[in-house]
């Protein structure tokens, strides 16, 4: 038997996606790792090979538990760790949905548990409503819950990337070795090894670790065993879970807006009910089943047809389709619980550390168990200096799609330039899924009309003929070129936008993205400082006689619920990218407010004799604590709900008229979609609308004055919306248009307080009266209702 000469501190086994958290864990420490995988792969089990993608919350785990407390850790460190290894998620939050009294009763239980992470949905309308699902109420749903955390992630690149993380930091991965024995001596273990695959099949050898973590997963009892001398302290209970991978075309095709995993409400103590969901790889699955299980793996052909028929009934009654064009795929995942034990097991017996019954929440977890495993490490080992952590980032996941080679049964990808098996069905799915190619990009800049007209040869291949520049633009400079085929494009060169948080290359990829869920504007190109879009030909601008126009208005209202059923692909999020849970309609406005009320921002002002007249002269400039107490009070009640529509979408946030096109045969195009807190992003849904309403009034000509007599009506407002969502029962209606009504002043404020920002920033040197217009807004008397409320 060969023996190793290492001696490691630490030996973990198990390479499922818990003993990748652990092992990352001990390497970042300064430990010397060693991580142990009786498979040729990593995440190969059942169990890591097998789960759903879903990063969940504790909402439905007891207080007091370890699990419970792992999931809140891991809340706190998962999303950092993603963007830092950059692995793909999407933070969607997820909805729970009851039909009928019985599973009313299970979900008002779930509820009242985790009010803190959650927000109950109390009709059928409302849980329509958040989950921006057409007719979940007339197909009976009665009531929901609405899950803020949970996020959607790439499955086997989490435990991928924690291995590899650990290895650049000095661990070693030993896959394809099973541990036959165990014995202790003089403070050390001693493990016997054997190669179970390749050349090498059963050749045995031998290692040294002062501390064992058992992190076997499925197998963790026959770990235990080997480390007890034949006497296990726990039994692993699998419990089987099935699920269908749907074909995301037909049927399907219009369900942009599940973006949110949709979840029946568990009625049993066997899981957390069955979802239907959307990858970040764009399929749709539905599952998991949840039955007890004998065995500890699955062969490849067993598929149950009955627990299929299960979730393809799940699924219809939840996403409103009769039928599904094709099914891709199936797979089956195993959940390593322990026997009579509900709760994790991580305990250590000397030198000998337990993590075992985690359940379906391990990929979850796996970060917060890394941390509590490596505690009970550092209790044996004496204190060593933690160096500096080296980085660690997988490909792109349009590199990985490049380097797969294999089918959705069994597939590589190359790493760091080393092969790395794929394991996981979703991913192998999502990899050999068809998807558009994406529009060229050069490196070069465009700072002239000359510069645009070789800017489109080089990217289109023509020969271009002429060029104008568009006059329209406040910041943005516009070019059009025409090509020897009298083929028009635009060429947007980007103007300012640091001061709005505008992240030029997430919002080109966002542009990109939402063209193709529109179908037009498309984008045909990007270079260093802007785009190239498609021109939209004989459109114009909107008027006030256009859009209070009913045969307009309703068209503008279903492009506009066709933008709100747009989910930026995954890779476009992360630290500054999307997150439906995370509406940045508050931190932007505290932000305007902070900035709008320093000390600075008023000596700015000042400068401008007119500007310093209406600074002194309007009381709206004095309220900047009020404006506070209104933000604070409108963000409590739409958290609550308050029986208003506080749906999240993907909004435009500057619906103006400029931005709202007709086409000659009365086709509606938004345009000038823009990726930043204030603009592009992550909204409510009625809040869009109404600074679409708002907008009617303009004042951003010359005059900087809007005319609030064009707010719409009443009658008209409720029409628009009915339009927008397009055959909602009366009460969704009413509660969109509740919504509409209370999002006033803080649209108001919005651009009210943007403007004072802009009036200190930029003065009058682009010919535009920030602080005039400012003035109307923030003393608009909805701004003063609002006001009273909070301080009376």
């Amino acid at each position: 038997m060969a023996e190793m000469a290492s001696i490691y501190d630490v030996a973990v086994i198990g390479g499922g996606v818990v003993g990748c958290g652990v092992a990352r864990a001990c390497a970042l420490a300064g430990r010397k790792t060693v991580l142990i995988e009786r498979e040729a792969a990593l995440a190969s089990s059942h169990a890591s090979g097998g789960n759903t993608g879903i990063a969940c919350t504790a909402a439905d785990c007891d207080e007091g538990t370890v699990e419970h407390a792992c999931l809140e850790r891991a809340a706190e460190l998962n999303r950092d760790a993603y963007d830092a290894c950059n692995v793909l998620y999407a933070a969607t939050g997820a909805v729970y949905v009851a039909y009928g009294a019985e599973e009313e009763e299970a979900l008002e239980r779930l509820a009242d548990a985790h009010r803190a992470a959650a927000d109950s949905l109390n009709s059928g309308a409302a849980v329509e409503a958040r989950c921006r699902l057409p007719g979940l109420a007339a197909r009976g749903a009665t009531r929901g819950l609405h899950v803020r955390r949970e996020v959607t992630v790439e499955p086997w690149c989490v435990p991928v990337a924690w291995a590899l993380h650990a290895r650049a930091n000095g661990a070693e991965l030993l896959l394809g070795q099973e541990v036959i024995g165990a014995a202790f001596d003089q403070q050390m273990w001693t493990l016997e090894l054997r190669q179970r695959r390749g050349e090498r099949a059963g050749a045995a050898s031998a290692l040294r670790a002062r501390v064992l973590v058992n992190c076997g997963g499925l197998y963790a009892d026959a770990v235990d065993a080997t480390l007890r001398a034949g006497r296990p302290t726990f039994a692993v209970a699998p419990r089987r879970g099935d699920y269908v991978i749907l074909d995301a075309r037909g049927p399907l095709a219009s369900l942009g807006a599940l973006a949110r995993p949709v979840g029946g409400v568990p009625l049993g103590e066997l899981g957390r009910g069955a979802y239907a969901w959307r990858t970040v790889h764009g399929d749709v699955v539905v599952g998991p089943t949840a039955e007890p299980y004998s065995e500890r793996t699955v062969p490849a052909d067993d598929h149950s047809s009955e627990a299929e028929a299960t979730l393809l009934r799940a699924a219809k009654r939840a996403l409103g389709v009769s039928s599904f064009d094709a099914i891709r795929g199936r797979y089956v995942g195993l959940r390593p619980g322990a026997r009579d034990q509900s709760d994790y097991i991580i305990k250590r017996d000397g030198a000998r550390v337990t993590v075992a019954g985690i359940r379906s929440t391990g990929l979850t977890a796996s970060l917060a168990i890394g941390e509590r495993a490596l505690a009970l490490v550092e209790e044996v080992l004496p204190r060593c200096a933690v160096p500096t952590p080296q980085g660690f980032a997988l490909p792109s996941l349009d590199e990985l799609r490049a380097s797969y080679e294999g089918d959705t049964s069994a597939g590589t990808v190359s790493i760091g330039g080393e092969r790395v098996a794929v394991t996981h069905p979703q991913t192998r799915f999502g990899l050999c899924r068809a998807v558009e190619p994406k529009a060229p990009r050069v490196q070069r800049h465009v700072n002239s009309a000359e510069a645009a007209l070789s800017l489109v040869e080089e990217l289109r291949g023509r020969a271009p003929t002429s060029v104008e520049r568009i006059v329209g633009g406040r910041t943005n400079d516009m070019f059009r070129v025409v090509d020897d085929e009298g083929v028009s494009v635009l060429v947007r060169v980007y103007g300012g936008g640091d001061d709005l948080g505008i992240d030029r290359d997430l919002e080109g990829a966002t542009f990109e993205a939402a063209g193709r869920h529109l179908g037009r504007p498309r984008c045909l190109g990007h270079f260093a400082n802007g785009r190239v879009e498609e021109f939209l030909e004989g459109h114009r601008n909107t008027t006030y006689e256009d859009v209070s126009n009913p045969t307009v208005y309703r068209e503008i209202a279903r492009a506009v619920a066709t933008l709100h059923t747009f989910v930026p692909p995954p890779e476009l999020c992360g630290p500054s990218g999307h997150d439906l849970d995370a509406p940045g309609l508050w931190p932007t406005l505290r932000g305007w407010l902070a900035a709008s009320a320093t000390d600075a921002t008023a000596t700015a002002i000042s400068r401008d004799a007119d500007d310093a007249k209406l600074w002194s002269e309007y009381a709206c400039f004095r309220d900047f604590d009020a404006f506070g107490a209104v933000i604070d009070a409108a963000e409590a009640r739409l958290s609550r709900g308050d029986d208003l529509d506080a749906s999240l979408v993907f909004a435009h946030n500057d619906l103006t008229l400029d931005n709202v096109m007709v086409g000659p045969d009365g086709t509606v195009r938004l345009v000038d979609l823009e990726r930043a807190p204030a603009y592009g992003g992550p909204n409510y849904a009625a809040f869009d609308v109404a600074n679409h309403f708002w907008e009617w009034c303009g004042g951003l000509d010359d005059s900087a004055t809007p005319r609030f007599e064009r707010y719409p009506s009443e009658a008209t407002r409720r029409d628009w919306v009915e339009a927008l969502l397009a055959g909602a029962e009366p009460a969704a209606v009413d509660r969109f248009c509740r919504a509409v009504d209370a999002f006033a002043p803080l649209d108001h404020l919005f651009w009210g307080l943007w403007a004072v920002t802009q009036a200190a920033s930029l003065g009058r040197s682009t010919g535009f009266r920030y602080l005039l217009y400012a003035s109307h807004r923030l003393s608009h008397p909805s701004v003063a209702e609002a006001v009273g409320r909070v301080v009376s």
